[in-house]
């Protein structure tokens, strides 16, 4: 009884995100591979204007959260302004999440950030190939989808999640 109420609470939890005015949970979700036997996801924005969030943001970020953070907004991304983020994964190895807000899919934006980084870390954080983004030796792959949305899959979903950017799907 107590599993089915978790299910329940959760179910509702994610079509309330994927029904949320402009929180682009119903577009991001789209974007999961149908394998997906686990999926959720979260209104980013909305937490992180909580006032858990706001009361407990230096101890939730390390430093290098903290530079990211302040890298991206150099790059005009406001990680605290976010859309929402929505996952999923078949249990396994296989995971997609697709993430939405303002100027996260720009460019010109994620090339700022790589910059940024290389400049930080003496190395690529990612290849990029047009809208694509190769990161961690080729485990993983993020799409730009459009100025608003990346969706990022791990190496063995990378082709079923193209194929959905592309309306394959």
């Amino acid at each position: 009884m107590k599993r089915t109420i978790t299910i329940t609470l959760a179910a509702t939890a994610f079509i309330g995100l994927t029904a949320c005015k402009g929180g682009g949970g119903a577009a991001a979700s789209k974007l999961i591979p149908e394998q997906a036997t686990i999926i959720g996801g979260m209104d980013l924005g909305g937490l992180m204007g909580s006032s858990l969030y706001k009361d407990n943001k230096d101890k939730m970020q390390d430093e290098k959260a903290k530079e990211m953070m302040e890298a991206a907004k150099g790059c005009n991304i406001d990680i605290e302004k976010l859309g929402s983020v929505v996952f999923g994964t078949d249990g396994g190895e296989n995971v997609a999440f697709v993430i939405t807000g303002a100027g996260i899919g720009e460019e010109a934006n994620i090339d700022c950030i790589g910059k940024k980084i290389e400049e930080k870390d003496g190395k690529a954080a990612w290849t990029k190939d047009g809208k694509t983004l190769t990161l961690d030796e080729g485990k993983a792959t993020a799409y730009l989808v459009d100025g608003k949305t990346v969706a990022f899959a791990s190496k063995s979903w990378a082709g079923a999640v193209k194929e959905l950017v592309d309306g394959k799907g």
